[in-house]
């Protein structure tokens, strides 16, 4: 790894654990901050939205008997 991460092979190293820490961050964020908290009530708040015009949507998939 130590010799990777002198540059040997350019920059792809220390990108891949950029990366690594990247991600990382990304998915903790969801359970340490307001994400947690706040999107599932956006989810609840834009459900009571109905498409106006259009195809009926609640009808699509269903097969009549």
């Amino acid at each position: 790894m130590a010799y990777l991460l002198a540059g040997t092979t350019s920059t792809n190293p220390n990108m891949v654990i950029w990366e690594m820490f990247l991600l990382i961050g990304g998915f903790n964020a969801a359970y340490v901050g307001l994400d947690f908290f706040i999107i599932p009530r956006l989810r609840r708040f834009t459900t009571h939205f109905q498409p106006k015009g259009g195809s009926d949507s609640r009808h699509v998939g269903k097969v009549s008997a």
